[in-house]
This record gives structure tokens, C-alpha cells and sequence, in this order.
């Protein structure tokens, strides 16, 4: 105000339900010619930018760590790290198809209620494991808590852990497959 400048500032604004939106606000300040000013601008919702911009970040880090991490273990911490920017993973874990065996392997899980859940399901082909269904598809399953439910009763299978609000599978493709 002071040096009568122009401003761009982006800042979070939280509304009433308590979702956060990104914004960029731009303005300046124009003389009134009577001595004083005003302030005149506008204010932009750049949320979807915003989000885009982390997701890629997320992918630059995956896609980096794939190259620069030592071990399996470490590339697993930083997925699970990087994605943790994006999406809510208190409860996660990465599972590996390995079709010779037909088994399904747990390398890498955090979970806040249940510890090492998760064993290696042999025959998975024959399950109906969710992962397995995600495998099967080759593309993301996204499941709220009832739909998991109806899932799992429609396959006639039990309950692994506790049930989750949201369930989200994503199937990491090598070579097409």
C-alpha cells in the first residue's frame, strides 16, 4: 500500500465446510486523485492448478526414486511418502503379483490398527482378494466402505482387518503387464 505497487499472492482460503481451495489474488492499488487510493483486483480460484502441480511433484519423486533409490525398502518409504502428499495414506500397502507362482506378496504396509495383516495369498487367480480384482483389470478400483461390503458379500469371502472408508487399488503396469 505504502509503495502503491502492484501484488500477486497465492493463499489457501478454507470455507465453511472446511475445504481448503487455492487461490491467487492480483491487484493494485490506482490513484483516486484526491489524495487518496483504492484498491482494485481480482481473486482466482487456482485449486485444480494447485493440485496438479502436486501431482506432479508426486510423480517426478516416484519416478526419481525408481532410479536413484539402493534398495526395494527405501523405493517403497518414498512412494509411500510422496503419495502421502496427495492422498490420506495412514493405511497403505504395496503388493506384488508374481505370476509364476500365482502368489500375491506384501513387501511394504502401514496400518494404524492392524500389524503385519497381510500374508502372501497363494492361488490368488482363484481369490477375490481386491487387489487380485485390480490385477485382473489392469485399471484403478476406487470403493467407499458399503461398496466394499457389497463386494465381498457378493464374492461370498470374509473381511480382511478393518474395514476401510475408502479403498483405493492401483495397478502398476511393466511392460503391459
Amino acid at each position: 500500500l505504502e509503495k502503491g505497487s502492484s501484488f500477486q499472492v497465492e493463499y489457501r482460503l478454507k470455507g465453511k465446510s472446511g475445504r481448503e481451495r487455492w487461490v491467487v489474488e492480483k491487484g493494485q492499488f490506482v490513484d483516486s486523485g484526491n489524495g487518496s487510493c483504492h484498491l482494485e483486483g481480482i481473486i482466482l480460484d487456482i485449486h485444480e492448478r494447485k493440485r496438479a502441480e502436486v501431482l506432479n511433484q508426486t510423480l517426478f519423486q516416484i519416478t526419481n526414486a525408481v532410479n536413484t533409490t539402493y534398495d526395494l525398502d527405501e523405493l517403497y518409504r518414498v512412494i509411500h511418502n510422496a503419495l502421502g502428499k496427495v492422498i490420506d495414506v495412514t493405511n497403505f500397502f504395496i503388493a506384488i503379483y508374481e505370476e509364476a507362482s500365482d502368489t500375491l506378496f506384501f513387501p511394504f504396509e502401514v496400518d494404524e490398527r492392524d500389524e503385519n495383516l497381510f500374508e502372501a495369498i497363494p492361488d490368488v487367480s482363484q481369490s477375490t482378494s481386491l487387489s487380485w480384482n485390480v490385477i485382473k483389470q489392469g485399471k484403478p478400483l476406487l470403493l467407499n466402505k458399503e461398496e466394499s461390503y457389497k463386494l465381498i458379500e457378493a464374492y461370498g469371502d470374509e473381511l480382511i482387518g478393518n474395514p476401510a472408508e475408502l479403498w483405493l487399488g492401483v495397478p502398476l503396469k511393466v511392460r503391459s503387464k
